[in-house]
């Protein structure tokens, strides 16, 4: 009788373990499932991009899982943001979240809690306030001052309608009282194109691919738009010490699908700000015109929607027809 019930207890135990060792493997905690998937809705190459994958870089290390820098380029960002607001809630999605451009009604709002879960901000990039070398003035005020004074505005270029550029354009024209001519470009290269050349008298534009021209001297930068001065333009004051009441930048934030557990949310809040400190990733991103500024979900989440009223409330005192 002891023989053939050490038999069947043997017989049951061995019936188990398969599926002891099944759940095990079903129970692994966040994030050692499979690779966490960090989509960027711009194409390699630019500032989101490489803050992207210098994120996914320290997540990886911090983390001890592998994090996968996924582009789903197109439509300024909303197909990736539409391709993470369809994935589960498990933390193995997340999303690269641009500030702009201002939409009245953006086809994917990422600050829609029924769509997205927010976890922190990252960074901001100023717009950098520049003309060309050849250009008489020295400082914004001389050429404020020559923008209210003289019988015709004073061109500025952008990269675009309803751009962060064009709306700091509008912004410094309203607290200034200086007359400037909005003229939007399809994308920054044309545009810094012809403000080297002098084609155009006056840039509102991204800092990172106005570096180099600043450097050789090709272009002037009079102010940077942000609340602090950019660690690649230290030279170069803000709208602020220039008088002007203006303080605005584009930002990017980290985002995952809607209703993400509080747990997760918490680890990649603390991992983003500890990540952002550093002074390697500082250094990184510099170059790229990115002021490291994390901020945490709440927090991100008052800030974007109290700057997009900002943004459109320039809209609606300026009468800007948004494309």
């Amino acid at each position: 009788m002891h023989i053939h019930r050490r038999r069947a207890l043997a017989l049951c135990c061995a019936s188990l373990m398969p599926i002891s060792r099944l759940a095990r493997g079903q129970d692994k905690a966040w994030p050692m499932q499979r690779p966490i998937r960090l989509l960027v809705g711009f194409p390699p190459g630019g500032s989101i991009d490489a803050l992207g994958r210098v994120l996914a870089e320290k997540l990886a290390q911090r983390l001890g899982a592998t994090v996968l820098v996924e582009n789903r380029t197109g439509a300024a960002g909303m197909l990736a943001a539409e391709e993470a607001s369809r994935q589960p809630a498990d933390g193995y999605t997340l999303l690269l979240t641009p500030g702009g451009p201002v939409l009245e009604k953006p086809p994917v709002d990422v600050f829609d809690d029924k769509s997205f879960t927010q976890i922190a901000r990252l960074s901001e990039s100023p717009v950098v306030i520049a003309v060309p070398a050849s250009a008489r003035y020295a400082r914004l005020a001389q050429l404020l001052e020559a923008g209210r004074s003289g019988a015709e505005s004073i061109s500025y270029a952008s990269s675009g309608i309803g751009s962060i550029q064009h709306l700091v354009g509008e912004m410094i024209a309203q607290s200034s009282g200086a007359k400037l001519h909005h003229v939007p470009y399809r994308g920054g290269g044309q545009a810094i194109s012809d403000l080297v050349a002098g084609h155009i008298p006056l840039g509102m534009l991204g800092a990172a691919p106005l570096l180099p021209h600043i450097q050789s001297g090709r272009i002037r930068a009079l102010a940077v738009s942000s609340a602090t001065r950019l660690g690649s333009l230290p030279q170069v004051p803000t709208l602020k010490e220039s008088g002007i009441d203006v303080v605005a930048a584009s930002w990017t934030g980290l985002a995952g699908p809607k209703n993400l557990p509080a747990p997760i949310v918490a680890r990649l809040v603390q991992e983003a700000h500890a990540i952002m400190a550093q002074a390697e990733v500082r250094a990184r991103l510099e170059p790229l015109g990115l002021i490291s500024a994390p901020m945490d979900g709440p927090q991100f989440v008052a800030f974007a929607r109290a700057d997009r009223d900002q943004q459109l409330r320039i809209v609606r005192d300026r009468k800007i027809v948004l494309q």
